[in-house]
């Protein structure tokens, strides 16, 4: 990248300095060092998102959110626009004939957490109405926890007789009413479907601070090989799958940073959601496109976290 290019970029991080005074008193070498600085500072976002609606997360790839309460069985469809959510659709709608959350197949309740829509169903059996929406449970969130089922999808109502007023799990909506939410969605696979009970999240723009600075403060302790900063972002309950614990991904991460091979790590495109959870814990769901770069791996891929926000701080609970 060339000098110019870069100062250009970089400028745009730099708040509360002239770039050209910075740059006079500092030297290029050093933008690029304030940029990291600021990009690991709470302070620093908390300062770029105080204008942005953050009541249902922070998001920089995606452009609309599902939001379904299913205590007050309501759908609502969201579009970020500048500043600020727009309600595009709300409708009611019926959901799992039991409340709480999903624990196994065939035990009649509605997910709760966040999920993405999987596939668009256009033929399917007429009791589900005209289409529907697959949705990704169970997550890898639901899998650690052992909860199990499947199928579970927004759709319509029977083309023809009638239902019940509740389903075996699903979220259902009248069938005209389905087919003005698939016109009004963008694009399906690029949403996040946030399902809550009783008290849905509103998120506090100091979690979004906490997270992204957080997040900055993890990329770049793993970039410049500081292995005791990197491994303090997880939890010592962390989990990459049911056979590969905290203390095997440290062990397997030590090995790595050991070796002192030089990389470049970005990321970009990061979207932030409440999680939903009847523990009373401050959950999240993060995902980005990470790009790396090394002498023996070149990768990029979507890298999605479920992590737990404290005061200042995150521990990452999952990775995938």
């Amino acid at each position: 990248m060339s000098i110019f290019l870069r100062i250009i970029l970089l400028s745009n991080l730099i708040f509360g300095h002239d770039l050209i005074d910075f740059y006079r008193e500092n030297g290029i070498q050093n933008i690029e060092v304030e940029a990291e600085r600021l990009l690991q500072s709470k302070d620093y976002w908390k300062n770029r998102i105080k204008n942005i609606d953050t009541a249902f997360g922070y998001y920089e790839d995606l452009k609309e959110i599902i939001v379904v309460d299913k205590n007050h069985k309501n759908l609502n469809l969201y579009r970020m626009g500048e500043e600020e959510f727009e309600l595009l659709f709300t409708e009611k709608v019926i959901t799992g004939e039991k409340s709480g959350w999903k624990e196994y197949e065939g035990d009649r309740k509605t997910p709760i957490g966040v999920y993405k829509l999987n596939d668009k169903l256009k033929n399917v059996n007429q009791f589900y109405g005209p289409m529907a929406f697959v949705i990704s449970y169970p997550n890898l969130y639901d899998k650690s926890l052992s909860r199990t089922g499947s199928g579970i999808w927004i759709h319509g109502m029977p083309m023809s007789g009638e239902r019940e007023n509740f389903t075996k799990g699903c979220v259902a909506l009248s069938n005209h009413l389905l087919e003005n939410l698939n016109r009004k969605i963008e694009n399906y696979r690029k949403i996040l479907l946030i399902i809550g009970e009783d008290k849905l999240p509103r998120v506090p723009k100091d979690d979004i601070a906490t997270i992204l600075s957080s997040l900055y403060q993890w990329l770049f302790s793993w970039e410049k090989g500081g292995f005791e900063k990197y491994i303090s972002f997880y939890s010592t309950n962390f989990r990459l799958d049911s056979n590969r614990d905290f203390f095997w991904f440290m062990s397997y991460k030590k090995r790595i940073f050991d070796k002192k091979e030089e990389k470049e790590i970005k990321i970009r495109d990061v979207n932030i959601a409440p999680y939903p959870n009847g523990e009373d814990r401050n959950l999240f769901f993060v995902s980005f496109n990470q790009s790396y770069t090394s002498k023996s791996l070149v990768s990029n891929i979507k890298k999605e976290l479920y992590i737990e926000v404290f005061e200042n701080s995150i521990e990452i609970l999952f990775e995938e």
